[in-house]
């Protein structure tokens, strides 16, 4: 590979500098207290800043005066929304610098002292990631802060941009410009690249660039505070929830409330009835890439003013919610009853599920859990406190914090069967440990899972689970319940289980293993394996180093503009590995299942009638299964649906799912995800290290339902009840 390099900045004295830029002038948008100013002209171009494409990485910090700034006409206290770069050629692919981290900050210095004298990054704003269009094309390439920057109107502005994507592309030629430099002059632009060493933002190496005299011209987007009106255009998605099991995304957008006579509008034309602040995109008879956009009155000003323009890829969903089908939807999130003092914030939300039941052996319930987004750009855990939260209006429910508060169970109070609409639903955010001063202005997503109770109780197990084998003595069907079984044989071991005490891994006759989850006691475990777009949202809420560890699963989820969708939202995930399995477990605030869970789940009390690897056909006589539903599966037929006893829906459909074996016997019932990562995507629950999932196996090629003979690999969670 060649690269073409600048010369380096050779000048070994201090030398003072005077400025004789050309700059553009301002542009006031009419009707709106924008400023879109360019800083810099002409077409002299440079390959180094802000990023080096042609290196697999790159980190660049350029400084900007705030005299600059205010010869083009940007002066005193303001938002920046959005910044651009020029890029000077076309047909460049981006695939390997798709992604840019952008930090700014306000600085006093009005120069880099030496090739080491970075600003350091404690001292700098991560304002979000810089997504490339997939192949360049001539002109300003824009950038749309992920949380807008606040200029202090004296300092100068440093901006920085950390190119960490793996791999190297061509050449992009950025425009720049540069100033007239007299006997000591500092440097004004830094950047260090490399094909190999990917350089830390908190550690940073001499650069391999740098110069007194050239900066890249640059775009900027800028609003006074003094307008009162200079957060309305920040226009942000403040939840993008999908129907976990059902189907769509539901977003909802939000702009600033100081305005009156709102107007949303879509593909240029204005919503009818879309009047406030606040509008949540509804299903979509006509599904597709729309545009949306919101005008308001601010007056304080007295001006008319537009919101930036977003796209959003809408979904049909499921149009008649009254039929009966499983979905899970999740809409109309707003923060609300801030108490300053108790730093806690209400999280309201509308909350819908399909086919929910209640009766005296178990439940269906949504395991509700939040994230919001931090100043740096990434998705954090909400703390939901055991008090505080409401019920809402519609269904009837019970609401139950587990004492770890990572999320929430929510399920119908009364018995029966129906489609549980609760408008209103209300969680109290403790956010005392988060460093936040006003949690309304923070972008906060909701997520809901369909989960399934699994009561106390005996149970059976299966004796061939495909990847595993457990056989009581004489090779005969093992029983689950309050006393300690005989002497269990499975691979890899033997041991003894008491269901309401733990394993006896020693098989001397006492437990020494108290909490690996033998299933008696009760548990939740999700309704249906892990969905597509379950794990697009994920994928969606990490970063784009995260993102690389895990890599895509599934067969239609693709990325928009760095936002992953699925095409076919429902479908059951496949691909799964333990790393992606684990992680997400631990990101939703879940864990994995064991297989005495899972033998538990799909059996119940019903004692097997074969040794087929098929979980489910076969193994029933005549018994009915509970809550197997009339359309999940376009049958109420057992077999048809590969429900298990206890209504957990695709058991016996064409996906193996992962569970933990009996050899790994510190494996603990109380211990659930953190909803926090390693900084490479994966889980850092300490307890699930060098966990190794073994496979149930789905139908076989001798079942009689032959559209299940294709096996994949997929995975369900479980978490325990309290």
């Amino acid at each position: 590979m060649s690269h073409v390099q600048s010369p380096k900045n050779r000048l070994r004295r201090s030398v003072l500098f005077v400025l004789f830029a050309i700059f553009c002038s301002s542009i006031i948008t009419q009707n709106s207290l924008a400023q879109t100013v360019t800083l810099g002209s002409g077409t002299t171009t440079n390959l180094q800043i802000p990023f080096h494409s042609n290196y697999g990485y790159s980190f660049s910090q350029q400084i900007y005066t705030a005299a600059e700034l205010n010869a083009v006409g940007i002066s005193g206290q303001g938002y920046i929304y959005s910044i651009a770069f020029y890029c000077n050629t076309a047909n460049i692919a981006t695939t390997n610098f798709n992604a840019v981290t952008v930090f700014m900050g306000s600085t006093t210095q009005s120069a880099f002292s030496s090739t080491t004298g970075w600003i350091s990054s404690s001292s700098l704003t991560n304002v979000g990631t810089w997504n490339m269009p997939s192949t360049t094309s001539v002109g300003w390439i824009n950038f749309n802060l992920g949380s807008p920057f606040l200029w202090d109107g004296v300092s100068n502005l440093v901006i920085a941009m950390d190119e960490n994507v793996a791999g190297y592309g061509g050449n992009i030629p950025w425009r720049s410009f540069s100033v007239t430099a007299v006997p000591g002059t500092e440097r004004l632009s830094l950047c260090y690249y490399s094909d190999t060493a990917n350089p830390d933002p908190n550690s940073l190496p001499t650069a391999n660039y740098s110069s007194a005299t050239v900066r890249s011209q640059m775009q900027l987007t800028f609003i006074s505070t003094a307008s009162g009106c200079s957060v309305f255009n920040y226009l942000q998605i403040v939840n993008s929830v999908t129907m976990l099991n059902g189907g769509c995304n539901s977003q909802t957008l939000i702009v600033n409330p100081n305005f009156s006579n709102y107007h949303w509008k879509r593909d240029g034309a204005i919503i009818s009835g879309a009047q406030s602040s606040t509008y949540s995109i509804p299903p979509d008879p006509n599904p597709g890439l729309h545009t949306y956009v919101c005008e308001a009155f601010c007056e304080t000003s007295g001006l008319t003013v537009n919101s930036d323009t977003i796209a959003i890829q809408t979904q049909n969903c499921f149009g008649d919610f009254s039929s009966n089908i499983n979905y899970m939807l999740v809409q109309n999130v707003t923060t609300t009853g801030i108490n300053t003092a108790n730093q806690t914030a209400q999280v309201q939300f509308d909350l819908n599920w399909g086919y929910s039941w209640k009766d005296s052996i178990n439940w269906d319930a949504a395991w509700v859990f939040m994230k919001y987004k931090n100043v740096d750009g990434e998705w954090k855990p909400c703390k939901i406190n055991t008090t505080g939260y409401d019920h809402g209006q519609g269904t009837p429910n019970n609401i139950n914090v587990p004492v770890d508060q990572m999320g929430a169970f929510v399920s119908m109070s009364q018995f029966g069967n129906a489609h549980v609409d609760i408008q209103g639903i209300q969680l109290q955010w403790d956010y005392s440990a988060e460093g936040l001063s006003n949690p309304a202005v923070v972008e906060v997503k909701v997520f809901a899972i369909e989960m399934v109770y699994i009561p106390q109780g005996d149970f059976n197990l299966f004796k061939n689970y495909g990847g595993a084998t457990i056989a009581a003595p004489g090779d005969n069907f093992g029983v689950i319940n309050n006393r300690l079984t005989p002497t269990l044989t499975y691979d890899g071991g033997t041991c003894r289980v008491k269901g309401d005490a733990g394993l006896d891994t020693d098989v001397d006759g006492t437990i020494d293993s108290p909490n690996y989850p033998t299933g008696f006691n009760p548990f939740y475990a999700l309704k249906f394996e892990m969905s597509e777009q379950q794990y697009a949202d994920f994928l969606n809420c990490l970063t784009t180093s995260q993102q690389s560890t895990l890599g895509v699963a599934g067969s239609s989820i693709t990325s928009n503009n760095g936002v992953y969708f699925a095409a076919s939202p429902n479908l059951a995930c496949n691909g799964f590995t333990n790393i992606r399995a684990l992680a997400y477990a631990d990101w939703a605030g879940l864990r994995p299942m064991s297989v005495l869970e899972y033998s538990k789940a799909a059996l119940g009390p019903y004692k097997p009638t074969s040794n087929s690897t098929t979980p489910l056909s076969g193994y029933f006589s005549n018994a009915v299964v509970q809550n197997v539903g009339n359309t999940d599966s376009g049958s109420s037929s057992k077999t048809a649906s590969g429900s298990g006893y206890f209504g957990m829906k695709d058991m016996g459909g064409n996906l193996a799912e992962e569970v933990v074996n009996l050899n790994h016997v510190n494996f603990s019932k109380n211990i659930h995800g953190d909803g926090v990562l390693s900084s490479n995507g994966g889980s850092d629950v300490a307890n699930w290290t060098g966990l190794n999932l073994v496979y149930c196996e789905p139908y076989t090629s001798t079942s009689t339902v032959s559209q299940y003979i294709t096996r994949g690999y997929g995975f369900r969670f479980a978490r325990t009840a309290e």
